[in-house]
């Protein structure tokens, strides 16, 4: 399955936070766990790409850091804007989607499942 990267930047923190949850189910932990290590490594391509930008359209402050400023902001926008939309590479999500019987248990917000519900039957 394909996604943006700014679905995934929107869903990483959740995904990893579902991780931190505790299954009865060694075989759904260890299919959530191969869904975050693809989903880590888009992430990272994804940080490395926008560092890239920093860097191009921002001015160096201290430390090595770069900040991009308001004379630099739409150009960087516009590419930052490019690059949230690409698609990533093919990551391979669950065979099925988890079932409410499977996450029986499981404590997690309303919120951080609404944010997963692409993962969930």
């Amino acid at each position: 399955m394909q996604f943006t990267l700014k679905e995934l930047s929107n869903t990483y923190p959740t995904i990893e936070a579902f991780l931190l949850s505790e299954f009865s189910d060694v075989t759904v932990s260890y299919r959530l766990k191969e869904f975050s290590r693809a989903v880590t490594l888009a992430m990272r391509d994804f940080l490395d790409a926008r560092s890239k930008l920093i860097k191009k359209h921002g001015k160096p402050i201290d430390d090595g850091r770069f900040q991009i400023t308001a004379d630099t902001t739409a150009e960087y926008d516009k590419e930052m804007q490019v690059l949230l939309e690409m698609k990533t590479a093919d990551i391979p999500t669950l065979e099925k989607k988890l079932t409410r019987e499977e996450l029986k248990g499981v404590k997690i917000t309303p919120f951080l499942l609404g944010e997963l519900d692409f993962l969930i039957q």
